[in-house]
């Protein structure tokens, strides 16, 4: 394998020429093509990349759902905080609510914007691995 370029990520490899090419296998003491074991190992470690970009995909996209449930719970603390100090004097009250409904309304928008943009990942998961965008 060779090794991965700067920048390159694990999940974004290619097996290299080397392992590719005709005439590369050697045959072992028992026979058996010393390149049929390399490639064999090859692609169980493929396989688990694969595997652990699959859970990973999995647990972003749960991650994702439980930013935008808090930030709607969070929301919605923030309107009861309006409303829950007594005994304050006119100015305090309105004070209060107006900085309450501004944290709010901030977390409201946080999750809209959140979803807006996390709105294509369903998309893209749905693509062909060749066709999805890489570094976006």
């Amino acid at each position: 394998m060779s090794e991965a370029d700067s920048g390159q990520s694990e999940g974004n490899r290619t097996l290299s020429w080397i392992w590719k090419a005709r005439g590369v296998g050697a045959i072992g003491d028992d026979n058996e093509f010393i390149l049929s074991e390399a490639l064999r190992i090859e692609w169980c470690k493929s396989r688990a990349r694969a595997s652990r970009w699959a859970e990973e995909v999995e647990l972003l996209q749960e991650e994702m759902r439980r930013v935008a449930e808090f930030l709607f719970w969070y929301a919605a603390w923030w309107e009861e905080q309006a409303v829950r100090r007594t005994g304050l004097t006119a100015a305090e009250r309105e004070g209060m609510q107006g900085y309450a409904r501004h944290q709010a309304a901030m977390r409201r928008a946080m999750r809209d914007r959140f979803l807006a943009l996390w709105s294509v990942i369903p998309v893209l998961l749905q693509l062909p691995v060749a066709c999805r965008p890489i570094g976006c």
